[in-house]
C-alpha cells in the first residue's frame, strides 16, 4: 500500500508501528511466525465528515419538525 497520513495498523491485535518504505509505500515490523496484521485507512477529514454528516441530519430533523407543527 502507498503510505499516506491515517493509516493504522495492528499485529495480532495490538496496535504496530507503521514506517515508510522506499519512500512511497508503507511497511510493518513482523517477526518469523504466523501472524495477523490488519491495515485500516482512517483519516481525520472521516471523522471531520462523519460529523458534519450528523449536524447536519439533526438540523434537518428539526426543521422537519418545526415545519410540521406550524402547518397542523
Amino acid at each position: 500500500e502507498v503510505w499516506y497520513p491515517g493509516w493504522t495498523a495492528r499485529l495480532d491485535g495490538a496496535p504496530a508501528p507503521l514506517a515508510r518504505a522506499n519512500y512511497l509505500f508503507q511497511a510493518v515490523p513482523v517477526p518469523a511466525g504466523q501472524h495477523t496484521l490488519e491495515l485500516r485507512y482512517r483519516p481525520l477529514s472521516f471523522y471531520g465528515g462523519a460529523a458534519l454528516s450528523l449536524a447536519g441530519l439533526a438540523l434537518l430533523w428539526v426543521v422537519w419538525k418545526r415545519t410540521r407543527r406550524a402547518h397542523g
